[in-house]
C-alpha cells in the first residue's frame, strides 16, 4: 500500500517507450539498447549496475529528456541483452559492449556525456583505458556514480594529470 500511494508511483510506473537501437557487440552478444528524447539533442548514454537493467534509470530518462537524447542500454546478461554465448562476463566484454553501443547510437563524430551506475561506472573506466581513441572522439564528459574507483585517478591514464594522485 505505502509503494501504491508514492506520489512517484505514477511516474515510476509509466512504459518508457524507448526507440529500439540493434547493437551487437564484438563476440555476437546481442545488446538491448534504446534512445529517448529528441535525435537532433545532445546525447548522454547511460550504463546501469549489476543486476539492474534500463528501468533503473526511468526517473533520470524522464527529467533529461525534454531537451537531451538519453541513451540507455542493458550490460549483457542483464534485462533484455543476451546472455553472451561464450559465457564471457568481464569487465573487459562488457567495455567492448559500450564501445559497441556508442557506436550503433551516436552519428560519426558525434560526442555524448558517458554515465555508468556501480558497474556500469567500472565498465565506463575500463571502456576509456581500454578504446582511448574512441573514448577521445566519443566521450564529451563522463558521470561516475557509486563507482568503487579507489586509486582510479592515481593509476589511470584516462584523466588528465592534475586529477591523479589526490586518493579520490
Amino acid at each position: 500500500r505505502r509503494v501504491l500511494a508514492d506520489p512517484d508511483q505514477a511516474t515510476l510506473s509509466r512504459p518508457l517507450d524507448g526507440r529500439i537501437i540493434e547493437v551487437e557487440a564484438r563476440d555476437g552478444t546481442r545488446i538491448h539498447a534504446e534512445a529517448f528524447g529528441p535525435d537532433d539533442a545532445p546525447a548522454i548514454v547511460l550504463a546501469h549496475g549489476w543486476s539492474e537493467a534500463i528501468r533503473i534509470w526511468t526517473r533520470v530518462i524522464h527529467e533529461l529528456t525534454p531537451g537531451l537524447r538519453v541513451v540507455a542500454w542493458d550490460l549483457r546478461g542483464h534485462g533484455r541483452s543476451d546472455e553472451p554465448a561464450n559465457g564471457d562476463y568481464s569487465i573487459d566484454a562488457r567495455a567492448s559492449d559500450l564501445d559497441a553501443v556508442l557506436e550503433a547510437a551516436l552519428a560519426p563524430a558525434e560526442r555524448a556525456v558517458v554515465a555508468g551506475h556501480s558497474l556500469g561506472a567500472m565498465t565506463v573506466i575500463r571502456w576509456a583505458e581500454a578504446h582511448p581513441a574512441s573514448a577521445a572522439s566519443r566521450m564529451a564528459a563522463a558521470v561516475l556514480v557509486n563507482a568503487c574507483v579507489d586509486n582510479v585517478l592515481a593509476e589511470s591514464l584516462v584523466f588528465p594529470p592534475r586529477w591523479r594522485g589526490s586518493g579520490t
